[in-house]
Protein backbone atom coordinates (compact mmCIF):
# COMPACT_ATOMS: atom_id res chain seq x y z
CA UNK A 1 0.00 0.00 0.00
CA UNK A 2 2.99 2.20 0.84
CA UNK A 3 4.32 1.50 -2.69
CA UNK A 4 0.86 2.69 -3.93
CA UNK A 5 0.57 5.83 -2.62
CA UNK A 6 4.28 6.92 -3.27
CA UNK A 7 3.25 6.46 -6.92
CA UNK A 8 -0.16 7.98 -6.66
CA UNK A 9 2.03 11.16 -5.60
CA UNK A 10 4.73 10.73 -8.22
CA UNK A 11 1.68 10.74 -10.81
CA UNK A 12 1.38 7.01 -11.89
CA UNK A 13 -1.88 5.33 -12.39
CA UNK A 14 -1.99 2.67 -9.47
CA UNK A 15 -4.00 -0.64 -10.50
CA UNK A 16 -3.80 -2.83 -7.73
CA UNK A 17 -2.46 -3.42 -4.78
CA UNK A 18 -3.34 -7.16 -5.58
CA UNK A 19 -1.82 -9.32 -2.25
CA UNK A 20 -2.51 -12.71 -4.11
CA UNK A 21 -1.43 -14.44 -7.45
CA UNK A 22 -5.08 -14.57 -8.18
CA UNK A 23 -6.25 -10.95 -8.35
CA UNK A 24 -3.27 -10.13 -10.07
CA UNK A 25 -4.20 -12.24 -12.91
CA UNK A 26 -7.84 -11.48 -12.68
CA UNK A 27 -6.09 -7.53 -12.70
CA UNK A 28 -3.83 -8.35 -16.20
CA UNK A 29 -7.36 -9.77 -17.95
CA UNK A 30 -9.19 -7.01 -17.28
CA UNK A 31 -7.02 -3.78 -16.83
CA UNK A 32 -4.69 -1.92 -19.34
CA UNK A 33 -1.45 -1.87 -17.78
CA UNK A 34 2.46 -0.36 -18.59
CA UNK A 35 4.60 -2.43 -16.20
CA UNK A 36 4.00 -3.64 -12.87
CA UNK A 37 5.74 -3.86 -9.32
CA UNK A 38 5.88 -7.41 -7.87
CA UNK A 39 6.79 -8.40 -4.77
CA UNK A 40 8.17 -12.17 -4.92
CA UNK A 41 5.66 -13.89 -1.91
CA UNK A 42 2.11 -13.33 -2.01
CA UNK A 43 -0.23 -14.94 0.56
CA UNK A 44 -1.39 -17.56 -1.61
CA UNK A 45 2.38 -18.32 -2.57
CA UNK A 46 4.95 -16.53 -5.06
CA UNK A 47 3.95 -14.04 -7.61
CA UNK A 48 6.02 -16.14 -10.38
CA UNK A 49 2.56 -16.52 -11.81
CA UNK A 50 2.19 -13.19 -12.61
CA UNK A 51 5.54 -12.73 -13.86
CA UNK A 52 5.64 -15.33 -16.53
CA UNK A 53 1.15 -13.78 -17.60
CA UNK A 54 2.94 -10.38 -18.03
CA UNK A 55 5.83 -11.45 -19.89
CA UNK A 56 3.76 -13.49 -22.15
CA UNK A 57 1.95 -9.99 -22.69
CA UNK A 58 5.01 -8.07 -22.91
CA UNK A 59 4.66 -5.92 -20.08
CA UNK A 60 7.98 -5.39 -17.99
CA UNK A 61 8.03 -5.49 -14.88
CA UNK A 62 10.30 -4.37 -11.25
CA UNK A 63 10.27 -6.97 -7.99
CA UNK A 64 10.35 -5.17 -4.59
CA UNK A 65 11.60 -7.55 -2.12
CA UNK A 66 13.41 -8.63 0.66
CA UNK A 67 15.17 -11.58 -0.97
CA UNK A 68 18.48 -11.20 -1.62
CA UNK A 69 18.93 -11.16 -5.76
CA UNK A 70 20.88 -15.07 -5.63
CA UNK A 71 17.54 -16.13 -3.98
CA UNK A 72 15.17 -15.28 -6.55
CA UNK A 73 13.55 -17.92 -9.17
CA UNK A 74 14.97 -17.37 -12.49
CA UNK A 75 11.98 -17.73 -13.77
CA UNK A 76 11.68 -13.92 -12.99
CA UNK A 77 13.70 -13.59 -16.25
CA UNK A 78 15.91 -11.10 -14.92
CA UNK A 79 13.71 -8.44 -14.07
CA UNK A 80 15.38 -5.34 -12.11
CA UNK A 81 15.42 -6.33 -8.37
CA UNK A 82 14.85 -3.10 -5.62
CA UNK A 83 15.40 -4.19 -1.81
CA UNK A 84 12.90 -3.24 0.46
CA UNK A 85 12.50 -0.59 1.59
CA UNK A 86 12.47 1.15 -1.42
CA UNK A 87 13.41 4.45 -2.42
CA UNK A 88 11.03 6.11 -4.49
CA UNK A 89 13.45 7.98 -6.77
CA UNK A 90 15.02 4.46 -6.96
CA UNK A 91 12.14 3.22 -7.98
CA UNK A 92 10.96 6.11 -10.40
CA UNK A 93 14.13 5.35 -12.15
CA UNK A 94 13.70 2.14 -12.60
CA UNK A 95 9.78 2.04 -14.05
CA UNK A 96 11.22 4.78 -16.72
CA UNK A 97 13.86 2.41 -17.05
CA UNK A 98 11.71 -0.49 -18.27
CA UNK A 99 8.99 1.91 -19.98
CA UNK A 100 12.21 3.67 -21.89
CA UNK A 101 12.06 2.18 -26.01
Amino acid sequence: MLLADLLTEAGCVVIGPAGTAQSALSLIEQEPIDCAILDVKLIDGTSLPVAEALAARGIRFVLSTGYAREAIDPGYNGAPVLQKVVNLDELIETIADILRP
